[in-house]
Parts: structure tokens; sequence; C-alpha cells
């Protein structure tokens, strides 16, 4: 298993576990614009989460889990967009998280999608 798939799936797996464990946390910057409940978003995003983070260790679904998991990064994007629009006005270390949360999306969206990549037979 390569740094990227070995990394990317700790990731989702830890986050996964978060989204059931803290699951307001993850409420709260669902964008009011998902057509189902913030918390049915929360559940299914951190379902999914732990379903990539099983799928990139394992040699036969890694390229496909590589490349799902570069588009589910960019359909959470949102949510990373509402932390920083709700974070930014409550406290200097609140904005400095979540504004430089943004641009860390792109080399997680890019690894996953070179472990998709590296593992097409």
């Amino acid at each position: 298993m390569t740094p990227d798939a070995r990394g990317l799936s700790t990731i989702f797996g830890v986050a996964g576990v978060l989204h059931f464990l803290r699951p307001a946390v993850f409420d709260s910057i669902v964008p009011g614009w998902v057509p189902v409940s913030a918390r049915c978003a929360t559940y299914v995003s951190g379902a999914a989460e732990l379903g990539l983070a099983y799928a990139l260790r394992k040699p036969h679904t890694r390229s496909i889990a590589g490349y799902v998991a570069a588009a589910f990064l960019v359909a959470v994007f949102p949510a990373n967009v509402e932390m920083m629009r709700q974070w930014v006005p409550q406290s200097r270390r609140k904005a400095v998280v979540s504004v430089m949360r943004l641009p860390l999306q792109i080399p997680l969206i890019y690894g996953a999608w070179r472990v998709g990549k590296r593992n097409v037979a």
C-alpha cells in the first residue's frame, strides 16, 4: 500500500468515526441547501468515509476507491466553505483554521486521484 493510500485511509477512518461520535460538529456545517436533514447528511458522509477508509486498504478496491475519494472530497467542499463562513467571525483561531482548511483540500483530492490512477491494473 502506498503512503497516499495509507494516509487517506487513516484520514477517512478518523473523520468517519468522528461523524458518529461528535455529529453536532458536522451537522453545523452542512449547507442549508442540502436536501436532507443535517444529521442525515452527517451520518451518510460518515458512513461513506468509513467505507472509503476500508476500500482504500484493499488492493482490489483501491483504484476505484481513490477516484471515489477524490469525487467525495469535491462533493463535501461546500461544507468546508460553510465552516469558514461560520467560523471567521467567531475568533481569530477559528478563522485561521477554517481558511487554511480550504487549500489543504487540493493535495487531498490530488492524492486520492493519484491512488486511483496508480492502482489501475
